[in-house]
């Protein structure tokens, strides 16, 4: 008895340990990016800039992961706030309000275009704040926590703070990914009824339905920058509708020309991404291989179905390690 009432102690402080991880990560990113760009250029405020909106969402729902389950079990548990839980709400605000000072020193930088010894004082300052406020309340408020909580209230907690409707409650823009994939699959629903299963719309209807769930991913897990999030969605589109090209070209349109000329010209534009503003050029590397096997499969070659299937093994997972180093960088 005693055994299992130690692991769901250690549980419950794991909760809450492992989002300080994640936030010390990002926390630790801002004070690299403040200390390596001495001179602020554009390119380093966004990225200062995106990289805060982050951590700021993550802190907030941290912050009120806590505050609404842990802080408020306890209180109800011994019947008044103890002088831990007043604290460590009051520092919760104290930590927001520095975040939105940084933010505040950030802006001035990009007006100035240079680097700021205020913004580099503020964050020293938070990151102090931060590091001080994880260690109290893992030496003193988990702890606390474990001791006085119910066996019951604790597995409450765990079972409140894994719970998908609790991101998604609080978090609306979590549903409209699957309006968006109950109306692709309605829409599929008609190709289906009409025997047109195999018809190429009715693939990319699947394939952008499907990335519907990376929205819903990223809602959950604790929310995504704006631009990084399109960029994935934009990426795995892109990827798999050429995908449709290929497997059709080898097999279900391999006599019609015409089909083998669009998918060919497709991926050309592909490789072209990287004329437009602020595109990389490391997307074309990443569409490179399916320009080969476009072309593969124009030539007529005979392709058996387990070598398509190998081929298109290894063409995602180079699309999956180059996806990662460009959305990282």
């Amino acid at each position: 008895m005693k055994r299992h009432q130690t692991d769901g102690e250690r549980q419950l402080s794991q909760l809450f340990s492992r989002e300080h991880v994640v936030l010390g990560q990002y926390m630790e990113k801002l004070k690299k990016l403040v200390y390596q760009n001495r001179s602020m250029s554009a390119e380093a405020v966004e990225q200062f800039r995106e990289t805060i909106a982050i951590f700021v969402e993550k802190l907030r729902k941290h912050h009120a992961l806590e505050e609404e389950l842990l802080f408020a079990a306890l209180t109800e548990s011994l019947g008044y706030a103890t002088p831990p839980v007043i604290m460590m709400t009051e520092e919760h605000r104290r930590l927001v309000s520095q975040v939105l000072e940084m933010r505040e020193e950030t802006a001035c930088c990009e007006c100035t275009g240079r680097g700021s010894m205020k913004l580099r004082e503020v964050t020293t300052t938070l990151c102090r704040l931060l590091h001080d406020h994880f260690h109290q309340e893992e030496m003193l408020l988990f702890p606390m926590a474990e001791h006085v909580l119910s066996k019951e209230t604790k597995e409450a907690i765990l079972a409140a703070a894994a719970c998908l409707a609790y991101p998604l409650i609080r978090n609306v823009l979590a549903f409209w990914p699957l309006i968006v994939m109950g109306a692709f699959a309605t829409a599929s629903i008609w190709f289906i009824r009409r025997k047109k299963v195999r018809h190429f719309v009715n693939d990319l209807l699947g394939i952008v339905g499907l990335t519907m769930l990376l929205p819903v991913a990223a809602a959950l897990g604790g929310g995504a920058p704006g631009p990084e999030l399109l960029a994935a969605m934009a990426l795995n589109v892109a990827y798999f509708a050429g995908s449709i090209f290929f497997v059709k070209a080898v097999f279900r349109e391999k006599h019609k020309q015409s089909f083998h000329v669009v998918g060919m010209i497709y991926h050309l534009l592909l490789l072209c991404l990287p004329f437009l503003p602020h595109v990389p050029a490391l997307v074309s590397v990443i569409f490179l291989p399916g320009v080969v096997k476009m072309a593969i499969a124009a030539k007529g070659v005979k392709l058996p179905v387990k070598t398509v299937g190998i081929m298109e093994i290894g063409n995602v997972l180079w699309f999956l390690a180059g996806g990662y180093v460009l959305l990282a960088a």
